[in-house]
């Protein structure tokens, strides 16, 4: 109707009509822009939104689960110290039924936590730069690294150490069969089996330290997700 309107313009040579008519069009058409501009700013904003909220649930989930994890740790060093002592006055302070039960979680270390798997999905699908937040960006790709990092030092002590274990892991094995006294002069050496309680006591130790550095750089992370929660709702 619009092209039709201005040829009858021109064949009329009515130039005013045609400038307004030609005004009419580029308005048009910018207007149009416009509003898909807007429209896709607003479809970005609500996929940030989306892809804040879900990172923020999984590293709150994490957050908590580490929080166990410490608690768990923290709470098995009584009982592998109580496990030292008995050892350390073999064999008068063997007592099997007491051994058994202090060996039912001894040497259970929890693994490491992986990364969010909201965050794995938007490197892989590259919607990490959605988050527009320069700051949140950057403390994401942080804290991937030190979860990475803390996943590597977890496997490396426990490589390291897998060797010192064999008295115990022997001794626990041979409580089953044989009179607590009897399966601890059939494990090994004494020291050896020593030198291995101590090693577990210090990866203990460091397994705490190293999940409440975790902890302490989700709380950092969770605090940017939370205030870009706040500003975009």
């Amino acid at each position: 109707m619009i092209l039709r309107r201005i040829i009858k313009h021109f064949r009329n040579q009515e130039w005013t009509a045609i400038f307004l008519d030609f005004l009419i069009v580029v308005f048009g058409i910018l207007i149009a822009f416009q509003i898909t501009n807007w429209s896709e700013a607003l479809s970005e904003r609500r996929q940030e939104q989306g892809i804040v909220e879900r990172l923020h649930s999984d590293l709150m989930s994490v957050r908590d689960e580490l929080d166990q994890k410490i608690a768990y740790l923290e709470g098995s060093i009584p009982a592998n110290a109580k496990v030292h002592q008995m050892m350390r006055d073999s064999p008068a302070g063997l007592d099997r039924d007491e051994l058994n039960a202090l060996f039912e979680n001894f040497g259970s270390i929890p693994g490491s936590p992986g990364l969010s798997d909201t965050y794995v999905e938007i490197q892989a699908s590259g919607k990490m730069a959605l988050i527009s937040n320069e700051a949140l960006r950057v403390a994401l790709v942080e804290h991937a690294t030190m979860v990475r990092g803390s996943q590597r030092a977890q496997q490396a002590r426990r490589e390291f150490t897998r060797p010192y274990a064999a008295p115990i892991v022997r001794f626990v094995a041979l409580l089953d069969d044989l009179p607590a006294e009897k399966a601890f002069a059939a494990a090994g050496d004494k020291n050896d089996m020593l030198i291995a309680i101590t090693m577990y006591e210090t990866i203990v130790s460091n397994e705490i330290a190293s999940f409440k550095e975790l902890r302490e750089g989700y709380a950092g992370t969770i605090h940017l997700l939370e205030a870009e929660m706040v500003v975009k709702p």
